[in-house]
């Protein structure tokens, strides 16, 4: 494992001081002040020298994503680009790691299971990848809201089902739904 005190008081490209964590958590003083979840991401990832970030706009992190691309803006990331799924963004950060970037990545609760493949690939190669999972629950499809309205006791929904659809009326859009 390499010494880390000879990185202390040296700096990196963009100018940032490398400081003992000891000292930031304990010594360093301290002013009070608010930030979002967002804002807190974007402040960790501008300390964290990282050389890639790759995103996928899911909810809720889309808004720390967005925050992100202004460290780009300024400098503090080398590189910035959005994939075209979760799945892909995850084997982006991982090919970007295996050719020797610090790679930064943000998802949410949906977005994390569709990209779970890739999850034991970088645990085993050791990859340095940093990532955000932000909270957002997983529906079921019992809990999916309906297109024309909310769902009904499982008693009315068979009651509903027995009877002939009106003509005119789209079948296919109310399948499985009772309408209000």
């Amino acid at each position: 494992m390499a010494d880390t005190h000879s990185v202390i008081g040296t700096q990196n490209k963009k100018g940032q001081t490398y400081t003992d964590t000891w000292k930031m958590m304990h010594e360093a003083p301290r002013t009070p002040s608010f930030f979002t979840g967002s804002e807190v991401i974007k402040e960790a990832l501008r300390r964290a020298s990282c050389d890639v970030m790759i995103a996928y706009p899911i909810t809720p992190q889309s808004e720390a994503a967005a925050l992100i691309g202004e460290l780009f803006a300024e400098g503090y990331i080398g590189d910035y680009f959005r994939g075209e799924s979760e799945f892909a963004v995850m084997s982006q950060c991982a090919g970007a790691a295996f050719g020797g970037a610090r790679v930064f990545t943000t998802t949410a609760g949906p977005g994390t299971m569709r990209a779970m493949e890739n999850f034991p690939m970088w645990a085993g190669a050791r990859l340095p990848i940093q990532m955000i999972v932000t909270c957002r629950g997983i529906n079921s499809p019992a809990r999916a809201p309906c297109r024309r309205g909310g769902l009904r006791p499982r008693h009315q929904q068979r009651r509903r089902a027995s009877t002939p659809s009106k003509p005119g009326t789209d079948s296919a859009a109310t399948a499985g739904c009772a309408l209000n």
